[in-house]
């Protein structure tokens, strides 16, 4: 069986089968079946994110997120963005897609502009993006790629699913710098997925992320 047709056969079955569509550095392609809500928490040292996507339809999503800092207070940023996949192409035992990624912040001024592509087969995944946000204060860009392989894949919704990520992160803010070398693990299990991540800076010491989504 090819991959589309593996894939769409899952995807008919279980429509809310959790994929682990992203580790926890960079953007992904991936985009949710019409309808779907997707609710996401994520944190790391000093920092918690929490955001809601909705896909008005197949190639299109649209997120509301809230990002704090420290503890207490109002959000330090409120972002609303649209991810739009550009091209999917399936292949015998693979998927390639690209989306781009375009957003304005509501807490002050600022956008964000990005692009996402993904390779991906039954067995393994590459992701790679860039991201740029800028606001009044502050200019950020993001470039990440990763590879993914799953260890188990789930097939229906009572099974679980883990899969393991490695990958590159760079990044620029103001007239600061951070490259590194990060790796995650994902376990997926019906609609949720659970995601826990490190990276390791050329300098400094190393940083912890941690993630949970579901889909509804």
């Amino acid at each position: 069986m090819t991959f589309a047709a593996s894939l769409g056969v899952v995807s008919v079955l279980y429509p809310s089968l959790a994929r682990a569509h992203e580790p926890l550095w960079g953007e992904t392609p991936q985009t949710f079946a019409f309808g779907v809500i997707h609710p996401e928490l994520r944190f790391a040292r000093g920092e918690s994110r929490f955001s809601v996507q909705y896909a008005p339809k197949t190639t299109e999503n649209l997120k509301l997120e809230v990002i704090q800092r420290g503890a207490g207070g109002a959000p330090d940023d409120i972002f609303l963005t649209q991810k739009r996949r550009t091209r999917a192409t399936f292949g015998p035992d693979f998927k390639q897609m690209e989306a781009v990624v375009v957003g304005t912040a509501i807490s002050r001024p600022g956008f964000q502009l990005g692009y996402a592509f993904a390779h991906e087969r039954l067995t393994d995944t590459i992701w790679a993006s860039a991201l740029h946000t800028s606001t009044r204060n502050e200019r950020m860009t993001e470039l990440d790629a990763a590879y993914g392989y799953w260890l188990k894949r789930a097939r229906t919704p009572a099974d679980h699913g883990f899969l393991i990520a490695l990958g590159g992160h760079h990044e620029t803010l103001r007239a600061s710098s951070l490259t590194g070398v990060h790796t995650s693990l994902i376990l997926t299990k019906g609609p949720t997925q659970t995601r826990v991540g490190v990276l390791f800076p050329t300098k400094g010491p190393a940083q912890l992320r941690f993630g949970l989504e579901a889909l509804l």
